[in-house]
This record gives C-alpha cells, sequence and structure tokens, in this order.
C-alpha cells in the first residue's frame, strides 16, 4: 500500500493528478505485492501494466493496494486499485504481470554477454 499526500506539484494542466502519477503508484504497489511472496534476493521485473484512468483526482490524497491475483514460479498476476484517500472512491485500476529474472551480479551478467558476442563475432568470420 502507498499513500500520496495531495501534492499540486504532480497536477497536470487541468488540476488533476497526473496520469504518470497513477502509473508509478499503480506499478509499485503491484509490485511489491509480488515482491513479497519471493525470496529477499529475488529480482522481480515488471513484464506488462494495463492501466485504467476511471476519474480524475483532485484536491485529494491517493491509495494505491496491490492483491495478488495470480501467483506462479513463472510469473506473478496482480491487480492495483488506485483510491482517494478520504473517500474511498476508484480513480485508477492497473493489471501486471511480474517475472523474476537471474539474480547472477550485474558485472558477471556483463561479462558473459560480451564474451557470447565476441564468440558470434568470431564465429561470423569463418
Amino acid at each position: 500500500m502507498f499513500d500520496l499526500p495531495h501534492n499540486r506539484d504532480v497536477l497536470h494542466a487541468f488540476g488533476g493528478v497526473h496520469g504518470g502519477v497513477y502509473c508509478i503508484m499503480l506499478d509499485n504497489a503491484a509490485w511489491f505485492t509480488a515482491a513479497a511472496r519471493r525470496p529477499l534476493k529475488s529480482v522481480l521485473v515488471t513484464s506488462s501494466l494495463t492501466v485504467h484512468f476511471l476519474a480524475p483526482a483532485r484536491g485529494v490524497a491517493l491509495r494505491a493496494v496491490g492483491r495478488m491475483v495470480k501467483a506462479g514460479k513463472a510469473q506473478d498476476v496482480v491487480e492495483a486499485r488506485l483510491l482517494s484517500a478520504e473517500t474511498g472512491a476508484l480513480v485508477g485500476y492497473a493489471t501486471g504481470t511480474f517475472v523474476p529474472i537471474p539474480t547472477e551480479p550485474t558485472w558477471q551478467a556483463y561479462e558473459t554477454y560480451r564474451a557470447e558476442a565476441l564468440t558470434r563475432r568470431a564465429t561470423a568470420r569463418l
């Protein structure tokens, strides 16, 4: 669950909360819902996110809440709701798919990628 107090810095030209803020809050609520069931050192990424803008949020604090729809070994499907923190009115809704990726340290992943690229280049010259 994420809360965002009313903040004039995130409003669009018509006075409502910018859609990008909806997306960030919904993605984070869904991601943390999926990540909470994974081992601590897992790396989990958003593979898809569908956002529905249901109502403008004007002059209100927001709350994003995630709920697991289907937990799996290769992917998790999560829904998230964006609510007015004051009234509970639903202003945004999203579904997301989250997948674990290998937890190999970045430098090792780079070295592996580089070695494979050099091998492909050498093979292409033959």
